[in-house]
């Protein structure tokens, strides 16, 4: 990576690869990139056209994690991530994927955003099997990035005090982070509403 001259963040988002959760790792790069100049940014992310265009920036550079399987992820990011983050010797680095590095070499954040983790699983009677084993495992992750965080990024003033509530023994300090509209979601190349819509275009629909 050369010299260090500047301030460097590694901003994890290598999980971040579908729908709302691609739309925020791609807006909060593409503005950290925009916004603060003076950083140097390290981006772990998934191999995707967009992540990858975050490179022209001249402040940004990007690291690809291409699989999709949910073993390769854990391995990746067991063993090869944190030597990604320590070879980039960065001051802070940022967890866009709801959990950070159990022993990061600098300061850390995470943003959380999967509501899920900040409830317990008894308050959550509707979850599969799976969907249960998948949060259990996100949920242990992020238990284990704590002692380590300084700083704990939510969506919402909801949010923020579930996680307190739910981690008490969280040291760090919480701070919001609202997630705006992005343009990748809200614009559609089907601006018409769904043929079933006709039949009831004189009815009030509601979706819940």
């Amino acid at each position: 990576m050369g010299r260090k001259s500047k301030m460097r963040i590694v901003v994890l988002a290598h999980a971040l690869r579908t729908a709302g959760g691609r739309s925020v790792g791609l807006n909060i790069l593409a503005s950290l990139a925009r916004v603060k100049p003076a950083l140097d940014i390290v981006a772990v992310v998934p191999d995707d056209a967009e992540y990858r265009d975050l490179a022209e920036s001249a402040n940004v550079h990007v690291e690809t994690f291409g699989s999709e399987g949910r073993i390769q992820r854990l391995l990746f990011d067991r063993f090869k991530l944190p030597n990604v983050v320590k070879n980039a010797r960065p001051d802070w680095v940022l967890g866009l994927g709801n959990f950070g590095l159990r022993n990061p070499p600098c300061r850390q954040a995470i943003l959380l955003h999967k509501p899920h983790l900040v409830y317990l699983p008894e308050e959550l009677p509707f979850e599969s099997h799976k969907e249960r084993f998948v949060n259990g495992v996100i949920r242990r992750n992020l238990e284990r990035s704590l002692p380590s965080t300084q700083i704990m990024f939510c969506q919402t003033g909801v949010m923020r005090a579930r996680f307190s509530k739910t981690f008490p023994s969280f040291s760090g300090v919480t701070r919001l982070m609202p997630n705006a509209v992005s343009e990748r979601v809200a614009v559609s190349d089907q601006p018409a509403a769904p043929i079933e819509f006709t039949q009831t275009k004189r009815k009030t629909k509601l979706f819940s």
